[in-house]
């Protein structure tokens, strides 16, 4: 599995009981909890479905925390707006088209994937968010910058 390049952390190996749905350690043998036998086929499986898992939800959250930037380049558009600055909002801009990159990376990589999980479908559902905010955001400043220069 290729790593993502938001993160390098490792991650703990991990699958899931087939018989009680406990998170158990990747190499158990036995489940800890109802004591049930633990195929090497099932949990090679289970343990790439966990770090696809992993990486997908801890990727969204990042380019989640990303979304704050969207204020500070509010406050760079309005500066734009009141100092007659089109350099301002370029560069709000170019910012914006760099961050909307993430999401759809992100949507590329995770989008289809399709595990009974709510953590990833909720990643997936803030994604198509992000894609909307920051859309929205790119569509916004060149509206602004293009009036501007109008204006000039």
């Amino acid at each position: 599995m290729a790593q993502d390049s938001f993160v390098t952390q490792p991650i703990t190996a991990t699958i899931t009981c087939p018989s009680c749905g406990e998170t158990l350690l990747y190499g158990d043998a036995q489940c800890r909890f109802c004591h049930a036998l633990i195929d090497d086929d099932y949990a090679s499986e289970s343990v790439v479905a966990h770090a696809v898992l992993t990486e997908a939800v801890k990727s969204a959250n990042i380019i989640r925390a990303l979304r704050n930037l969207l204020y500070i380049l509010v406050v760079l558009v309005v500066l734009g707006v009141v100092r007659r600055n089109p350099g301002t909002i370029v560069t709000a801009f170019v910012i914006s088209v760099l961050n909307i990159v993430a999401p759809i990376r992100w949507r590329k990589k995770y989008g289809r994937v399709t595990l009974p999980d709510a953590d990833l479908h909720r990643a997936q559902q803030d994604m198509k968010i992000e894609l909307y905010w920051w859309g929205a955001a790119i569509l916004l400043e060149f509206i602004v910058w293009s009036v501007l220069m109008l204006t000039r």
